[in-house]
């Protein structure tokens, strides 16, 4: 045996290896009868089947792929076909040996049966299948993604939101439009940093906003930032940097910026607004004819109040008696950039205020403590 060369084989392991060379250099160490044959088992098993990965996918193919199941399901029904053609034929060539017998009749019925069942599977399995797999599948999805928005829409209703804009003009128009439907004996909030839409003359809101101000019969109240304010400073340096690029005087820098000339627009604005109201109310006072102070304006007949704050602003509000408009302020950018929630004071038939409504009236009441009323010629009050 040690004499004999045994012929290299590719498939071989290393074990097989080392035991054949062992073998051949006059058995460098013994083995026992067991080891030997367990060695000589493998090698045989390898000769027999040497890719058993294919045999493997070959067996499991028709049981595991949807094409493979398809291909299965058609096999089965193949002997069905062919029995109902069997039957069919034997009927009809049966009835005219034998004429209209009872059982010749219940043989061509059956295999016109077994052929209608089987050519039917078949064409949904081929045609049907194939065509309408994928709208199945695409329907499902689009479903699920509608039972999710649904859901998510429902918790957003119940919380009190109405409407989402993206555009600030919708939401001009949308403000516009609850101001021209305001009841007799109303109230108008507004909370912001300048209120320019409304308080500033090139504001998209402010000619519908002085008709209001002839109305007798409605309140408004205006919160705005101060204007000597750390935080109108701080908003003027992210949203306009290059004014206070090398410069050691920060309000000086501030006060000619966009932000600044903006908010003290406004805020003389609404000063005029409320010593003319403070004119028109103060009864213990001599009569004066506040008009003769602004020719050119238009009466003002609304009860108009303003404060200033001076903490970083958080949100811009619009509040009606049952609706509010809503944005939140970032300082990623400019207002009237992110979207505008338009939130209602009760959902559906609840009368109860909704969550939302809730939290940001309370918001508004709180800035409002929190701020300084001004009056005749900015005295606090």
């Amino acid at each position: 045996m040690s004499g004999d060369k045994v012929p290299f084989d590719s498939s071989d392991s290393k074990d097989d290896l080392v035991f054949d060379n062992e073998i051949n250099e006059g058995g460098l160490r013994q083995r026992d009868s067991s080891e030997i044959n367990h060695i000589y088992q493998k090698k045989r098993d390898k000769s027999k089947c040497t890719y058993p990965s294919q045999l493997n996918y070959g067996k499991n193919f028709l049981a595991k792929s949807s094409y493979g199941k398809k291909l299965l399901s058609l096999w089965l029904v193949t002997p069905i076909l062919i029995l109902g053609i069997i039957c069919l034929g034997a009927g009809i060539i049966l009835d005219e040996s034998y004429g209209g017998k009872w059982w010749i009749l219940l043989i061509k019925e059956t295999g016109a049966v077994l052929v209608v069942v089987a050519v039917i599977h078949a064409m949904y399995e081929i045609v049907i299948h194939k065509v309408l797999h994928g709208d199945i599948v695409s329907l499902g999805a689009t479903v699920e993604a509608l039972q999710r928005t649904v859901s998510i829409v429902g918790g957003a209703i119940e919380s009190g939101l109405a409407a989402v804009y993206s555009s600030r003009d919708d939401v001009n128009r949308a403000i516009q439009e609850e101001m021209e439907r305001m009841p007799p004996k109303s109230e108008l909030k507004l909370l912001g940093i300048s209120l320019g839409a409304f308080l500033c003359p090139h504001g998209a809101l402010h000619g519908e906003f002085r008709k209001l101000l002839e109305r007798s019969d409605v309140k408004i109240e205006a919160i705005i930032l101060d204007t000597e304010s750390q935080a109108g400073i701080e908003r003027a340096k992210l949203e306009e940097p290059r004014f206070f690029k090398n410069v050691k005087d920060e309000r000086t820098a501030y006060e000619k910026t966009r932000c600044h000339n903006e908010l003290k627009t406004a805020t003389d604005f609404a000063q005029d607004l409320a010593d003319r109201c403070y004119y028109r109310d103060q009864s213990n006072l001599q009569p004066i004819n506040s008009d003769e102070d602004a020719p050119n304006e238009p009466k003002v007949n609304a009860k108009f109040s303003y404060g200033v704050y001076s903490i970083a602003p958080l949100c811009y509000l619009v509040i009606f008696d049952d609706y509010m408009f809503l944005e939140s302020y970032h300082y990623a950018g400019r207002g009237g950039e992110a979207p505008v929630l338009k939130i209602g004071r009760h959902s559906g038939d609840s009368r109860e205020t909704t969550s939302l409504f809730r939290i940001y009236e309370n918001h508004f009441k709180v800035m409002k403590k929190l701020s300084c009323s001004k009056n005749f010629h900015g005295q606090q009050m």
